[in-house]
């Protein structure tokens, strides 16, 4: 069914809250659709898949509030990035050191972005000491 599709789209949630924000944005990304949620997946129409991928790509979200401090994933500390290469993840004060993720001395929103840091600078930094093998 539409719904089982889209919520498997919209991945896995690992946390209650994001098991429910995920079900309401499924839900409203169905009811704006215009689609049945209990339509088979292989009777939608060309047009719907397309009002559909729409949404799912171009859906605005406006957050309201913010959880708190006690409740933050990612927290400033950790090493300054002035004192690491951004190019290849090495720290300009010992050579063939290099940073990646949580360590970094970051703020930012909670939500997936620090996971997307984890992984681009861990890349980057795996690379870059691995001499791009």
């Amino acid at each position: 069914m539409l719904k089982n599709i889209l919520f498997a789209l919209a991945g896995l949630a690992i946390l209650e809250q994001a098991q429910a924000a995920t079900a309401t944005s499924g839900q409203t990304q169905i009811r704006l659709s215009g689609i049945d949620p209990e339509k088979q997946v292989n009777t939608i129409t060309k047009e719907e898949r397309k009002k559909l991928l729409h949404l799912l790509k171009e859906l605005p979200f406006t957050p309201t509030s913010l959880y708190g401090f006690d409740k933050s994933i990612i927290t400033a500390g950790g090493i300054k990035l002035k004192e690491i290469d951004p190019r290849t993840m090495q720290s300009k004060l010992v050579d063939n050191l290099y940073f990646a993720g949580e360590i970094l001395d970051l703020n930012g929103p909670t939500g997936g972005f620090n996971l997307q840091v984890c992984w681009s600078t861990g890349f980057l930094a795996g690379k870059s000491s691995g001499g791009g093998i």
